[in-house]
């Protein structure tokens, strides 16, 4: 039977105070993640320490400089349904609402799912197409990591730390964007999920990201295909030719559920898709 401590903080203050006199502690968000260690008593002589109570960390707020900053334990579900995200970030809204089933969408939220940093989870690809920042909070005061820098790492930061926020700039104008994935039938986790931001100006593609989330061992920006088509002109045609195009730089990984080859398969299509509905959606 496991063993371990409970506290539920209520504010910012009082969660960092915790984490600093108790090096053993874990962080609950949703508690997806907890569940299953739990079950197998590996939190023996562990503290959870409940972020549900800290209101601080939930919401969706415009910024005065024109970028959305969403707290990290506002629920997966609030920000498929939030009509802000839709309307502006809609790939991130997209992500979000194929993320598990309701009930998980329900108890998830945005900073457990980052700071999992699962290879297979929605989330990333948008955050990195997005170009978002992440915001921490912990004993050496806040700041922010910019999304493609906190994926590139593998290593957890110091325990006295937690992620508050996330802040996702303003897009540019008259771009298109959307997250497409193929998902585990039964996990319901992306085999391969894949984000675009499509910009142009005068028929011309002017600003493009991509991001892969489950293909790899982390998420990543598709830049090969975003050299190909940077500067390119704006049609499907234009589409179609870089994302079929091959990229052996790429270290695609292989496990039961889908091999090396067919996840390659996978994001050269997904890539595909995401740009066509891109394209064809501009802002």
């Amino acid at each position: 039977m496991s063993s371990f401590g409970y506290i539920s903080p209520q504010t910012l203050e009082e969660t960092i105070a915790v984490l600093g006199d108790h090096p053993e502690s874990r962080l609950v968000a949703g508690g997806n993640d907890v569940l299953l260690p739990i079950n197998h008593s590996r939190l023996i002589g562990s503290l959870l320490v409940d972020l549900r109570r800290v209101s601080a960390l939930r919401g969706i707020e415009r910024q005065t400089d024109g970028s959305v900053r969403v707290g990290a334990m506002t629920s997966i579900g609030a920000i498929a349904s939030s009509a802000l995200l839709r309307a502006e970030f809609p790939a991130l809204a997209q992500a979000a609402e194929l993320v598990g089933d309701a009930q998980v969408r329900n108890r998830a939220t945005l900073g457990g799912s980052i700071a999992a940093n699962d290879p297979e989870a929605d989330l990333p690809a948008p955050l990195l197409a997005l170009d978002a920042s992440i915001e921490f909070l912990g004993s050496r005061g806040r700041w922010r990591v910019r999304a493609s820098e906190f994926f590139r790492e593998s290593a957890a930061g110091p325990h006295d730390e937690i992620i508050v926020s996330v802040v996702l700039p303003r897009p540019p104008e008259h771009a298109g964007m959307a997250y497409v994935k193929f998902k585990h039938p039964a996990r319901l986790y992306a085999l391969c999920g894949v984000a675009t931001v499509l910009g142009t100006v005068n028929g011309q593609i002017d600003t493009v990201r991509v991001a892969v989330t489950g293909a790899a061992n982390r998420p990543f920006r598709f830049k090969g295909i975003e050299d190909a088509l940077l500067n390119r002109p704006a049609t499907a045609q234009t589409v179609n030719a870089a994302s079929s195009s091959v990229f052996p730089e790429l270290d695609f990984r292989g496990d039961i559920f889908a091999s090396t080859e067919y996840r390659s398969h996978l994001t050269a299509v997904l890539t595909r898709r995401a740009l066509e509905q891109a394209l064809a959606h501009p802002a």
